[in-house]
């Protein structure tokens, strides 16, 4: 029930409030943080929450897996992905006055979503290779990362909508991965 209220209700809820009615082509979550104080307390609050929700899930899918290059890669990826989540969104994204910061808050903020995805694709791979589930949510990777990066380049930057696009897709493709737990291969 606590993982339906966070990743049914709580997470896409707080994602889409913090999108607001702002546009969402033409500006990103790190622009609207930086409007006002409490905008950014909004930022960090919504990347503890995502931080909190990959890492755990993800972490404990993470720990069914065999010892081995796998799990050792699953876990670098998965940290990597919290990490720079962490690390990126306190770091203001002001280009004009701090251009280094800014360039930085970049640099952490991409590096999670591509860390996130690998770590998705790494865990949905770790699936039985018989099991029809895991063709469907490979599709369903695929298509995220068609349609992410579709909106990358139609947009030429992050914007909001990305942004509110990939959590929620990511957000449930992790709750489908770990409904499906049990069919995650634990022995070679």
């Amino acid at each position: 029930m606590l993982l339906d209220l966070y990743s049914c209700f709580l997470l896409p809820t707080y994602t889409l409030l913090f999108a607001d009615s702002v546009t969402w082509i033409r500006t990103n979550f790190s622009v609207r943080a930086v409007t006002g104080l409490g905008h950014y307390r909004a930022l960090l609050l919504w990347g503890l929450l995502l931080s909190v929700y990959y890492g755990v899930l993800l972490g404990r899918l993470t720990v069914a897996l065999p010892r081995g290059r796998m799990r050792v890669m699953e876990f670098l990826l998965l940290g990597a992905a919290v990490l720079s989540l962490t690390l990126g969104l306190p770091v203001p994204y002001l280009p004009e006055t701090y251009p280094h910061l800014a360039a930085l808050h970049v640099l952490f903020t991409f590096s999670a979503g591509i860390s996130l995805l690998a770590a998705l694709l790494l865990l949905i791979l770790a699936f039985d290779r018989g099991d029809r589930g895991r063709r469907i949510l490979l599709r369903i990777w695929c298509a995220i990362v068609a349609v992410s990066c579709t909106l990358l380049l139609a947009l030429g930057m992050v914007s909001s909508g990305l942004e509110v696009f990939l959590v929620l897709s990511t957000v449930w493709l992790t709750r489908q991965l770990w409904l499906r737990r049990h069919r995650i291969v634990t022995e070679y």
